[in-house]
């Protein structure tokens, strides 16, 4: 449980990273309000939080991992998401962040592999 919780705290800060700099690269790069920008930033915090719960229910459901398993998993696979949202700072490279979402990913399927779980009747094939 323990692990969990620490997983958790991480993932309220990482998840902090995209928004922080967009709002900022909003502002400055793109000539956006700041009421603007800081609504668009706040609703991407939640909403990227929501995901990780969405997707660790869904893996919960699936696979019949514990809910505990299934939100470290997901946080695990969402790390390298908020790593590569260093590049939201710069606005024309954003696209870049579709390779943490590749590596993501990668990730997801190493793990679900290692913990001996039927990939197939995760992935719609």
């Amino acid at each position: 449980m323990k692990k969990c919780k620490n997983l958790c705290i991480l993932a309220l800060f990482l998840n902090a990273i995209g928004p922080t700099l967009s709002f900022f690269s909003l502002t400055t790069q793109s000539g956006y309000s700041e009421s603007r920008a800081l609504f668009y930033s706040v609703a991407t915090y939640l909403l990227d939080l929501l995901s990780i719960a969405v997707f660790a229910i869904v893996l919960n459901k699936m696979e019949n991992l514990s809910l505990e398993k299934a939100i470290q998993i997901s946080i695990i696979v969402y790390i390298s998401l908020w790593l590569f949202d260093v590049v939201d700072l710069f606005q024309p490279l954003r696209p870049l962040s579709n390779l943490g979402l590749i590596f993501s990913l990668w990730l997801l399927y190493r793990k679900l592999k290692t913990l001996g779980l039927e990939i197939n009747s995760f992935f719609i094939c």
